[in-house]
């Protein structure tokens, strides 16, 4: 498999790593695995959706990166 066609699936499994790592404590908590307080719970959920809806950009930053090397990517 050539390295421009490892893109695509570099892309989603690293998107859907980020996301799902950073929502699993909430998803957790809401099926009652681990016990956070309503408080807790209530001051955390949007930071964390926040956080982990940037999971498609981290999985394409860092496709590219090791897809290209250090240089490709501008901010």
């Amino acid at each position: 498999m050539k390295e421009n066609e490892k893109f695509p699936l570099r892309f989603f499994v690293v998107t859907f790593m980020w996301s799902w790592l950073i929502w699993l404590p909430l998803v957790l908590a809401g099926f009652g695995v681990i016990s956070l307080s309503r408080e807790s719970l209530k001051s955390i959920t949007i930071p964390v959706m926040v956080l982990a809806a940037f999971g498609p950009a981290v999985g394409a930053f860092y496709s590219l990166r090791t897809l290209n090397g250090k240089g490709s990517i501008r901010v």
